[in-house]
């Protein structure tokens, strides 16, 4: 239960840094790297 709540609140500190990771891989992404304004 302790392993959780610790990472619940490393899920809250970097929000900012998973959130960009999710962008960074995300195929939307690597669409918009070969086909820039076709990524909807």
């Amino acid at each position: 239960m302790r392993i959780w709540l610790i990472y619940f609140e490393i899920i809250q500190l970097d929000y900012f840094v998973l959130s960009f990771l999710l962008v960074l891989f995300s195929p939307c992404f690597l669409y918009f790297l070969f086909f820039p304004g076709f990524c909807f």
